[in-house]
């Protein structure tokens, strides 16, 4: 192998390895997501989809939260139930352009949370959590209810 050629296989792996999709884009490859940890991403083109499984349990308070970590970059969040069926959606209830979702739910089991920029033409970082807010009153912190790790 040349020193040419095996400086384009580098280069060809490092750029698959930076283009390549940190979470699943579906459902059934959603990621755990435990609750109270803050897990960071990136929505890296346009209609990229990034998918959380958390287990929730029936008559508790679940606080979502997507921060955006790129100026800029306005997310969207969307609730499934354990059936794949959408039961909530936000853009911007968190501070500025962040997403936040609220949820009690109706039966025990694995729901889904599904994180994506709000335009199709935009890209970046983002910080994805979900807390039980079952005892907060008001809001549990200055996350609006999150707390992450």
């Amino acid at each position: 192998m040349s020193f040419t050629t095996l400086t384009l296989t580098l280069l060809t792996t490092l750029f698959y390895l930076v283009l390549a999709d940190d979470y699943g884009s579906t459902i059934a490859t959603a990621y755990s997501l435990g609750m109270n940890v803050g897990i960071s991403g990136y929505i890296d083109n346009g209609g990229d989809l990034d998918y959380f499984k958390v287990k929730l349990t029936i008559g508790r308070v679940y606080s979502f939260g997507m921060d955006s970590i790129s100026p800029v970059f306005d997310n969207y969040l969307i609730l499934y139930d354990w059936n794949g069926a959408e039961v909530k959606r936000d853009d911007d209830a968190g501070p500025g352009l962040n997403a936040q979702i609220t949820y009690t739910p109706t039966q025990t089991g694995d729901y889904y949370i599904c994180a994506k920029g709000y335009q199709t033409d935009r890209y970046g970082s983002y910080v994805l959590g979900v807390s039980d807010t079952t005892a907060c009153s008001t809001g549990c912190d200055s996350n609006f209810g999150r707390v992450f790790s």
